[in-house]
């Protein structure tokens, strides 16, 4: 069994991240207790290097290249969520198609924004975001 383990630390909290095959888990630990009834909220950004494919995957000279990128639409967690947004930031404004659904999703110049969803329940996923660019 193979992890790949990474560990960040800042002077309010720390971060492990452990990498199992596609799936990643946090440990967070925060500066003190969390006493019984409370809450506390975390916010979480994610960046992917190298997620995207080239479609097709190879062209002539004189031809726009097209990439693809297909992800989970929800945050994946252990956890539930009370409200989460996925944000899709392209570096330019030629997006060509996207997938529009689960509701609500907008797109405006280089951003496609999906959410907010409210609750989601622990390990959600949509695997069907996918999100066509042209380079």
């Amino acid at each position: 069994m193979c992890f790949d383990v990474h560990f960040y630390h800042h002077t309010m909290i720390s971060i492990l991240i452990l990498i199992f095959r596609d799936l990643s888990f946090w440990l967070i630990d925060l500066p003190s207790n969390l006493d019984a009834g409370k809450t506390m909220t975390v916010d979480v950004d994610s960046v992917f290097a190298h997620a995207l494919t080239p479609y097709p995957a190879e062209i002539t000279q004189s031809q726009k290249q097209q990439v693809l990128y297909n992800g989970n639409i929800y945050f994946f967690s252990p956890y539930s969520t009370k409200s989460q947004t996925t944000t899709v930031t392209t570096t330019n404004s030629a997006i060509e198609s996207y997938t529009k659904s689960p509701k609500p999703v907008s797109q405006s110049d280089k951003t496609i924004t999906y959410g907010p969803y409210e609750q989601r329940d622990a390990f959600a996923e949509v695997r069907n975001l996918l999100a066509s660019v042209r380079s």
